[in-house]
């Protein structure tokens, strides 16, 4: 989907912002760049949608070199949101919204249609927030707004430079769990970058750890927390590594086969789904009166339980690791 090769960004003085950087990026994945302040993620972010040009190497979108797109027109078919959402305050949160569309003539009907469907997807009723402005809504609130503006022209590409920075704790989280499995079931490539460890475990397929402008690691969150390349890596996660190692391990392995009539009465409350990790069984299984939840993949199909047991022994095998 997005090749990077041999990706070079230099500015006067011999600067070197991203280094050598060669990269793919699947389509449909949602793939996460961490790093220190001024270790080059946020400039490779830039650089796929030329809001930067880079020096030497070249970035290709479903094989075609971006050098060779008007960067005008690249820019209009790659959606991007950034930490201060960036909306215009004299449009309307409808208006904002259409502005992709507009520019690239989509009819008033079509635009109002496809505005309607997704400040209704990000959470924010139409008939309710369409002709607010910008001003009258809260921090989270304008960042939905700014995920439904990249959204418009239904890009296959979405860069996400640090979202969610500004935004409360809360917000920031319900956001994460929120528009997260959106990406994957609207099947678009996502690039985020964050400073935040927890939250690009949380939302990555894979995460890019970079520093001085190199791409130092490539994987899953799983891999690169437990198996890091390198002293430069493992101090990104070290010092929430036990917290970390609970977030990205996974319940599929611990699912264990239970009669599912007897669990249809808990079953509509409380369940899992195999990709949950074992904080989110931790906190399902507080709720839960008979110790267990059962598990349901994303077309509803039952599929098992977890049990506090299970759980526990799973915590305490990452504890003696």
């Amino acid at each position: 989907m997005i090749q990077l090769n041999n990706v070079t960004k230099k500015y006067p003085g011999d600067v070197i912002a991203v280094d050598n950087v060669s990269l793919e990026i699947e389509k449909g994945e949602t793939i996460v760049f961490v790093g220190t302040s001024g270790c080059g993620k946020t400039t490779t972010l830039k650089l796929i949608n030329r809001l930067i040009d880079l020096t030497s190497g070249s970035i290709t979108i479903e094989g075609k070199d971006i050098s060779e797109v008007d960067s005008y027109a690249l820019r209009r078919t790659i959606g991007f949101v950034i930490q201060n959402v960036g909306l215009f305050p004299h449009f309307t949160i409808e208006r904002n919204v259409g502005v992709v569309p507009e520019l690239i003539g989509w009819d008033k009907e079509k635009t109002r249609e496809r505005t309607g469907e997704l400040l209704t997807m990000v959470g924010l009723e139409p008939e309710v927030f369409a002709d607010r402005f910008p001003g009258e809504l809260s921090g989270g609130q304008q960042q939905r707004v700014g995920v439904a503006r990249a959204l418009a022209a239904n890009p296959d590409v979405i860069l996400m430079d640090e979202p969610f920075g500004a935004l409360d704790p809360i917000t920031r989280e319900t956001l994460q769990d929120e528009l997260s499995p959106l990406w994957n079931d609207l099947e678009k490539t996502v690039v985020f970058v964050t400073h935040d460890i927890f939250e690009a475990v949380k939302i990555g397929d894979r995460i890019a750890a970079m520093d001085s402008g190199k791409i130092l690691q490539v994987g899953k969150p799983s891999e690169v927390i437990k198996y890091p390349k390198d002293e430069t890596v493992a101090s990104f996660f070290a010092q929430h590594r036990f917290q970390l190692e609970l977030l990205t391990t996974r319940i599929e392995p611990i699912i264990e086969a239970y009669d599912e009539n007897r669990v249809k009465d808990i079953k509509d409350k409380i369940t899992l789904h195999p990709n949950d990790s074992l904080i989110d069984a931790m906190d399902a299984l507080k709720s839960s009166k008979d110790n267990i939840v059962p598990v349901f993949d994303t077309q509803k199909k039952y599929l098992g339980i977890v049990n506090r047991a299970s759980v526990t022994k799973e915590i305490s095998n990452l504890i003696e690791q």
